[in-house]
């Protein structure tokens, strides 16, 4: 009984192992280096620098009609717009390919090109400010430290280690030789704003919406006589709090009490009174 016992102990332990050191998949990556990114960001001086992050933005460059931009860092004279790969290994890509070549050990795989990613993004928001000066834009691909890189000089866009992101906006902040007027900095921030707070009201709405349906779908269940959750019939039982409806299946649980909506096609009482 102890060797099965200390068998079965064993088993489990190597089984969370594996599972803890299991490579995470694409997208939870990507939400790792998207906060990674945002830590890094944080460094930055907040009197001068106003940053966002997840922006979605209108754009007709999709099917969807929308972009979704990891960050945006709005500085005194430049504005810097950030695509975040996080991603290990190797990276090897020119500048006139579509898509670039990804090699993890013995892997590998096409990824789409995120200097083309992020040049539909900056066309995007040129058109959004179309009176702010061209030289204002910079297209930053922020990647890991330990990302090993074989890529062609790109023109207009820059690929910068996370450790060295804010080091290289303040730089290339300062080397713009023309500071963006207050009114140009305050039309871009509150559009920004009004893009972070549409995607916060939509993502709300959907919610209520999301809930609203499945409510009324309960609701129109009961008052077909159907349990919503098995959809065995339902019956009325009274006791000392009044009316409800439960399910005659033995195995479910549900119960409700007697909504309006219910009154349209309410099962008979079997209740003996």
């Amino acid at each position: 009984m102890g060797v099965v016992f200390a068998g079965t102990l064993i088993l489990i332990t190597v089984t969370i192992l594996v599972l803890a050191l299991r490579p995470p998949n694409a997208y939870v990556r990507g939400k790792q280096g998207e906060i990674i990114v945002q830590g890094a960001l944080r460094l930055l001086d907040p009197l001068e620098y106003d940053v966002f992050h997840d922006i979605i933005v209108p754009c007709t460059s999709t099917a969807s009609g929308i972009c979704q931009i990891d960050h945006i860092v709005v500085g005194p004279s430049a504005i810097f717009v950030i695509e975040t790969k996080n991603i290990q290994g190797a990276l090897h890509g020119k500048r006139r390919e579509v898509y670039w070549t990804h090699v993890v050990g013995m892997q590998k795989r096409r990824i789409y090109a995120p200097h083309r990613q992020n040049a539909a993004h900056i066309k995007t928001l040129r058109r959004a400010f179309p009176d702010l000066p061209k030289d204002v834009w910079f297209s930053l691909i922020a990647v890991p430290n330990s990302l090993q890189l074989y890529i062609e000089e790109i023109s207009g866009a820059y690929i910068v280690q996370f450790s060295h992101l804010v080091d290289f906006i303040t730089r290339s902040n300062a080397s713009v030789p023309q500071p963006l007027s207050p009114a140009q900095r305050e039309y871009v921030i509150r559009t920004l704003l009004q893009w972070k707070r549409r995607r916060a009201i939509k993502h709300s709405w959907l919610g209520r919406i999301g809930r609203r349906k499945r409510d009324l779908g309960n609701s129109l269940d009961v008052a077909s006589g159907r349990c919503p959750v098995c959809g065995s019939p339902l019956q009325v039982v009274k006791d000392a709090n009044g009316s409800k409806m439960v399910c005659t299946k033995p195995s479910c649980t549900f119960s409700t009490t007697v909504l309006s909506i219910t009154a349209l096609r309410q099962p008979k009482d079997h209740t003996k009174t």
